[in-house]
C-alpha cells in the first residue's frame, strides 16, 4: 500500500494548477523532513527562466500564463534542496521558497539566488521603487510599486527657510554620517508638503536606502483590530532574509547592507501625550524599535508624519537621541508664497500665510463644476396658483 500525505489548500485563494504546484512543494518539504526554510522576496528585472536555468533545477511542476507574465515553477537542486518560484511580470516581483535539510545545503543556493536577482534598475530619474506593506487575511502582504518622486532641488522652495535648512541636512546624510536615533518626525498642518518631502527624501537616498510604506500603520503597531506584534516583526526582520540588515561575520569583503526607510503617515494616535490611552502599546512598540532591543542591529529608519502641533506630541517621542530629525513644516509667509507663485508663472498673489496645497491649487486650471439651479423658498409647480 502506498502511503500518502494529505494536501491542505486554502480555499479562500483561487483554485488553480499554480496553487496545486505550491501545495506539492509544501507536501514534499514536509515528507522529506526539510529542517531549513527560507523565503526570498525581491523586485528584479531578471528573467525568471534565466534564474531557473542558473540554479540548474530539475523540474517538478510548472505553470506559466501569457508568455511568462506570471510563472510558478517548482524544481529540485542536485543537492536535494527544493525551490518554488512565483514570478509576476507586472511588478517584476520574485517570490522564492527554499527548503533544505540543513542551512549549509541551502547557503550557496541562496547566495546564488541573490546574485541572479539584481535589484530593479530604474532608468527614469523621477521614479523610485517602493514596497507597500499591509496586513492580509493570511499574514503581512508586500507589493512593490514605482512612484513619481521629485528631486530635492525641485521642491526645496516649497518650504520656509528654517524648515528648508533642516530638511537639507537630512537629505545630505549618508550611511556613514547617520549619528543618532532612528526616528524622523515631520509635523505640521495638513497641506504643508510633508508627503512631498518623504518622496523627495526617498529619491535622494535611493542609492543606499530602500523605501517602504506602511499602509495600515494602526495594525502595524498593534493598535488596530487586525494588528499584532507578529506583523511588525515580520516586516522588520524580512530585510534580513532578503539581503539587508546585519550580515554574518566573514573574512571576505562584502558590500554594506542597505538601509530601509519606513514611512507611516498620520501617526497621531501613537505620538500624542495620551497615546497609551488611545492606542495601547503602540507607542511602546515604536520606542522599542527606534532605540530598544527590537531595533538593535537593524539598519532601519522611520519617517512619521502627523498633523498635531509639537506641544501635543509625547515628550518620549521627540527627546534628544531618539529623533534623527524633528522637523516642523508650516505654511509659507506671504512673501515666500508670492515668490513661489512667480517662479511657477502664476499671476495671482496672496496677502497671508499660505499652505503648499493652496499654492498648487492656484497653479492648476479651474475645476470643472456642474451648474445647478439654486432655488430659494418654494418652487411653484405648473398649474398651481399663488395660494397653492
Amino acid at each position: 500500500m502506498i502511503e500518502t500525505t494529505a494536501v491542505v489548500m486554502n480555499l479562500t485563494q483561487e483554485l488553480s494548477y499554480g496553487n496545486f504546484i505550491f501545495s506539492r512543494f509544501w507536501r514534499d518539504a514536509y515528507d522529506a523532513k526539510m529542517n531549513y526554510l527560507q523565503n526570498i522576496e525581491r523586485a528584479s528585472d531578471a528573467d525568471p527562466l534565466a534564474v531557473i536555468e542558473g540554479l540548474a533545477l530539475a523540474e517538478r511542476g510548472r505553470d506559466d500564463m501569457e508568455d511568462c507574465n506570471r510563472l510558478r515553477y517548482y524544481g529540485q537542486h542536485e543537492n536535494g534542496t527544493l525551490i518554488c518560484i512565483t514570478y509576476s511580470k507586472r511588478n517584476r516581483f520574485h517570490d522564492i521558497y527554499v527548503a533544505s535539510p540543513t542551512r549549509t545545503a541551502a547557503a550557496s543556493l541562496i547566495q546564488q539566488i541573490f546574485t541572479l536577482l539584481p535589484p530593479v534598475v530604474i532608468v527614469e530619474p523621477d521614479l523610485i521603487s517602493m514596497d507597500l506593506w499591509a496586513q492580509g487575511h493570511m499574514g503581512p502582504i508586500r507589493r512593490n510599486r514605482r512612484i513619481q518622486a521629485p528631486s530635492w532641488e525641485s521642491v526645496s522652495k516649497n518650504y520656509t527657510r528654517q524648515t528648508r535648512t533642516q530638511m537639507a541636512r537630512l537629505v545630505e546624510l549618508t550611511p556613514r554620517t547617520i549619528n543618532g536615533g532612528q526616528l524622523i518626525l515631520v509635523h505640521g498642518k495638513p497641506g504643508t508638503g510633508k508627503t512631498y518631502f518623504a518622496r523627495a527624501l526617498g529619491r535622494e537616498w535611493r542609492k543606499w536606502c530602500d523605501l517602504a510604506y506602511i499602509v495600515d500603520s494602526e495594525n502595524f503597531w498593534g493598535a488596530g483590530a487586525g494588528g499584532d506584534a507578529n506583523y511588525m516583526l515580520h516586516v522588520l526582520l524580512d530585510m534580513e532574509s532578503n539581503g539587508g540588515g546585519s550580515q554574518p561575520e566573514s573574512h571576505e569583503a562584502v558590500p554594506d547592507p542597505r538601509w530601509r526607510l519606513f514611512i507611516a503617515e498620520d501617526a497621531d494616535e501613537y505620538l500624542t501625550q495620551d497615546a497609551k490611552a488611545r492606542s495601547g502599546q503602540a507607542m511602546s512598540r515604536l520606542l522599542n524599535i527606534v532605540d530598544g532591543i527590537v531595533g538593535q542591529g537593524l539598519r532601519i529608519l522611520f519617517f512619521l508624519t502627523t498633523n498635531e502641533p509639537i506641544e501635543r506630541l509625547h515628550p518620549a517621542i521627540s527627546r534628544a537621541g531618539r529623533c534623527l530629525a524633528n522637523i516642523e513644516v508650516g505654511p509659507l509667509s506671504s512673501g515666500e508664497a508670492n515668490g513661489w507663485l512667480v517662479a511657477h508663472d502664476v499671476k495671482e498673489r496672496v496677502t497671508n500665510e499660505t499652505t503648499l496645497a493652496d499654492l498648487y491649487a492656484m497653479r492648476r486650471e479651474p475645476q470643472i463644476k456642474s451648474i445647478v439651479e439654486t432655488t430659494i423658498g418654494f418652487r411653484r409647480e405648473e398649474g398651481e396658483t399663488a395660494n397653492g
